[in-house]
């Protein structure tokens, strides 16, 4: 940790007020630093703690606004880099309520992205029925920008967020996303793009932004603009070709992938692949398309692989012991997607279950995932494949499902069952059918004896269509530890 953020740290924990905020002016004094490097401190702070919590209750009181907003600060300490700040300020008090004006969204930028971007971005989203605030078309002569900004910020439904090199050098922009992050409050609103930078930079600005899936500008105004206002639900999404009468059979790569045979430190795989295959060569742009999908997917997965023809990311055991999670993108393109997942012994006997969630979860994060790939590739039909190697460290035999929170259905008979797969008909990544996983729960179920599995069907898809069910996907399972046998095996 920098030095100058372990200071404001220290500073922060020290301060006890009776109001319950502590003042920017308190650490530049309890600190000694120039208010900008304060400020600038502050603001990586509440970046990398996801602006929530309690760091972010410190520096406003409990205002849902930007805490620069509501922050008081000391005037004399102010320099050319707190005037703004210092002359705007608002005291701490209760919320307010939300302007009779409302937005679609807002759009933060940075201006020199105006003219090659942005600026047609706003006239393609209003053009779809959106009402989109935009400085360019909101601001008039007087106003308060700071004012209006907030205003807009609180106003608006979604933040569209243009990530630049222009946007990550600069502070208002940033202060705007940090305000539409504070925001957020459990609902998905920042929807970012990628102007122009890579996963690497976007990952060292703000590892939080990394994770969250974003479209890509490269793609096209028109292409971007599907792809928000599919992820908004709201506004006209461009017309699509007919599609075929008949469904085209999944390709080679597709099926050979889907009825692999995994290793002991493997136990389950997602593989993703469109209506017709090719033998297309990935261009630069999709190279970082799919390294930047897969790490959203996993974070902490790292590329060691990616050029035209193939590209390979994994998270490796820390103790040398393995692969936890691995991720193959073929041309086709195909996707390959293995996991590690948790198991449970049963007692007294050498077998083990695997929690169902977990395993549903995997599946649901994908489905969730998909449309941000889609977009960035230009695919408007997909279909997944699921596989099961249903057996533990040294060879113990999974036998089961543990349901959890979901209603266990009967298991007729506890058994062994051989490798598993199944798959799912094409469907539109961008609005995928309600029972996308019916057939493969169904199916897996089936495998496993147990019977009675429609009221597990609407479980999980209920948990799919309300996003809660990849909530119970945390990840690759840690290094498995060995399962002994009972003292009673032969």
């Amino acid at each position: 940790m920098r030095p100058e953020t372990l200071a404001v740290l220290q500073a922060l924990a020290k301060r006890e007020t009776a109001s319950g905020i502590v003042g920017i002016g308190e650490v530049i004094d309890a600190t000694g630093f120039e208010p900008h490097v304060v400020v600038n401190e502050v603001e990586r702070l509440l970046r990398e703690a996801y602006i929530t919590g309690e760091l972010q209750r410190l520096m406003t009181g409990g205002d849902p606004r930007p805490w620069f907003l509501v922050n008081p600060l000391i005037g004399e300490k102010g320099n050319d880099a707190l005037e703004t700040f210092a002359s705007e300020k608002a005291e701490p008090g209760p919320s307010v309520d939300p302007p009779a004006d409302r937005w679609d969204a807002f759009i933060s930028h940075a201006s020199e992205d105006k003219a090659n971007f942005v600026e047609g971005l706003a006239r393609e989203l209003t053009s779809r029925g959106l009402k989109v605030w935009y400085d360019d078309n909101v601001l008039e002569v007087g106003d308060s920008v700071r004012k209006a900004i907030d205003r807009g910020l609180r106003g608006s439904d979604f933040g569209i967020v243009v990530i630049s090199r222009d946007f990550m050098r600069k502070d208002w922009p940033n202060r705007e996303l940090d305000g539409i992050l504070a925001l957020e409050q459990g609902k998905k609103r920042l929807l970012p793009i990628w102007h122009g930078v890579g996963r690497d930079e976007v990952e060292q600005y703000s590892p939080i932004v990394a994770g969250r899936f974003a479209v890509r500008s490269s793609i096209g105004l028109v292409a971007v603009s599907d792809a928000l206002c599919r992820a908004m639900k709201r506004g006209r999404v461009s017309a699509t070709g007919p599609q075929p009468v008949t469904e085209p059979e999944a390709g080679p790569i597709f099926m050979s992938l889907l009825g692999q045979l995994a290793n002991s430190r493997v136990y389950a795989w997602v593989v993703v692949g469109t209506a017709q295959e090719t033998d297309a060569k990935f261009s630069d742009d999709e190279i970082e398309s799919f390294t930047s999908w897969l790490a959203a997917i996993e974070p902490g997965a790292t590329a060691g692989i990616a050029n035209s023809g193939f590209i390979r990311m994994a998270v490796d055991s820390p103790d040398g012991g393995g692969t936890l999670w691995t991720a193959e993108v073929h041309r086709g393109p195909v996707i390959n997607l293995l996991t590690t997942l948790e198991i449970q012994q049963v007692p007294e006997k050498n077998a083990a279950v695997i929690p169902f969630e977990t395993l549903v979860g995997w599946w649901a994060t994908i489905v969730d995932g998909i449309p941000s790939l889609a977009a960035n590739l230009q695919i408007d039909r997909v279909r997944l494949g699921f596989g099961l190697y249903p057996y533990g460290p040294n060879s113990t035999p999974v036998v089961g499902l543990a349901f959890g929170e979901a209603s266990a259905p009967i298991q007729r008979a506890r058994h062994q069952i051989p490798p598993w797969h199944g798959q799912t008909s094409l469907f539109d990544p961008f609005n995928p059918p309600r029972g996308v996983l019916d057939e493969a729960v169904h199916s897996l179920l089936d495998t496993f004896s147990y019977g009675r599995v429609e009221e597990v069907q609407l479980w999980v898809a209920n948990g799919v269509a309300n996003g809660t069910l990849k909530g119970a996907y945390k990840g690759h399972a840690t290094p498995p530890q060995d399962i002994q046998k009972p003292a009673d095996a032969g």
